[in-house]
C-alpha cells in the first residue's frame, strides 16, 4: 500500500505545527483513534475529525486539521512519486509500453501519458472488504476527448479493486474506454488494468503528464499531489459531495473541477469530429463532386 512507501517519519518540516491547532502528539492520538474507528481506512477522520460540511448552509467548513494535515500528504506524497521515477524508472516505462512493441523504440522524454481513473464515488466497506457498497458514476465517453490530447502516445485506464468488484458497471465502463480510445487514439498504446496495490495507482496518477477523474474516492489525494493537467468530476451541487470541492484557491489552481453532470457544448463536437464512427460513400452526393 502507499503507507508503507510514505517516509517514517512523515516530513512536516515544509508546513510546521500551526499554534492552537495540533501538535505531534494530538496528532498521533488522532490518527489512533482514526485507526480504531469504524473509517480508519480514509482520510476523512484525520482531515476533518468533525466533517466538512456546514449543515446550516450546506457549505464547505473547514477546520484547522485540514489545512494543517493537507500540506504533509502532499508534499510526502510528491516526494514518494520523485523517488518511484527514480529508483524504477525502466520498469515505469515498460509499464507503460508492454502491450505494443512497435513503441519500444521510444525514449521516455518522448512520451506523453495520460490516466483515467475509475473508483467509486462513495463506498461503504467492511473491515475485511468482503461486502461493500459502491457507488460508480462513469463520465460520458466524449469528455474524456476534451482533457486527453491528441498527442497522448499512452492512455492507461486505472481501476480500483472495490469498483471492479463492487461497483455496477465499472469494469464495463473501463472495456469500453479501452476500444473507444483505440478510435480516438490508434498512435497511442492502451491499457486497462485493475490496480490492487494503491501505491502503484498513486504513482501512476501522481506522475502521469494528464490525470482524468470521474468521480471517485480513489483519485482525490492523487489529484492535490499533482501540479497540473488534472480533471476531477465531483457533485457540487444541491450537496457537497467530496472534499475535494472544498479545496482552498491555491490547491484549485493546479488542477480543475468541471461541473457534474457534464454537458455537451457544441463546440465540444471539435474534439470528436473525424476521429470516430467509419468513413462510407456517399453515391448521391459523389456525382456533384
Amino acid at each position: 500500500t502507499i503507507q508503507f512507501h510514505l517516509p517514517d517519519p512523515l516530513s512536516t518540516s515544509a508546513y510546521a505545527f500551526q499554534p492552537n491547532c495540533l501538535d505531534a502528539p494530538a496528532l498521533r492520538t488522532l490518527c489512533t483513534d482514526c485507526l480504531a474507528g469504524p473509517n480508519g481506512n480514509g482520510p476523512d477522520c484525520v482531515l476533518f475529525p468533525r466533517g466538512y460540511l456546514d449543515s446550516a448552509t450546506n457549505g464547505c467548513n473547514l477546520g484547522c486539521q485540514f489545512k494543517q494535515v493537507l500540506p504533509w500528504i502532499r508534499n510526502n506524497l510528491r516526494a514518494v512519486a520523485t523517488e518511484w521515477l527514480s529508483t524504477v524508472e525502466t520498469r515505469a516505462l515498460t509499464f507503460w509500453l508492454r502491450n505494443a512493441a512497435e513503441f519500444s523504440h521510444r525514449e521516455k522524454d518522448d512520451m506523453e501519458v495520460a490516466v483515467v481513473s475509475l473508483s467509486c464515488a462513495d463506498d461503504d466497506c467492511d473491515a475485511t472488504m468482503s461486502t461493500c457498497v459502491c457507488r460508480f458514476t462513469p463520465l460520458p465517453n466524449w469528455v474524456y476527448a476534451l482533457h486527453i490530447p491528441r498527442s497522448a502516445t499512452n492512455v492507461a485506464i486505472v481501476v480500483s479493486p472495490t469498483c471492479a468488484k463492487f461497483g455496477d458497471g465499472c469494469t464495463l465502463h473501463a472495456q469500453e474506454l479501452y476500444h473507444f480510445f483505440g478510435s480516438l487514439y490508434p498512435r497511442a498504446d492502451i491499457t486497462w488494468n485493475v490496480i490492487t496495490s494503491t501505491s502503484s495507482a498513486y504513482m501512476r496518477m501522481i506522475t502521469a503528464d494528464h490525470l482524468v477523474c470521474p468521480p471517485g474516492v480513489g483519485c482525490l489525494l492523487p489529484a492535490i499531489a499533482r501540479d497540473a493537467y488534472t480533471y476531477v468530476y465531483e457533485t457540487v451541487a444541491p450537496t457537497v459531495s467530496t472534499w475535494i470541492t472544498c479545496l482552498p484557491s491555491d490547491y484549485l489552481a493546479r488542477l480543475v473541477v468541471p461541473s457534474y453532470p457534464a454537458e455537451f457544448l457544441s463546440e465540444d463536437c471539435r474534439h470528436l469530429r473525424a476521429r470516430i464512427g467509419a468513413w462510407t460513400a456517399d453515391l448521391d452526393l459523389a456525382p456533384s463532386l
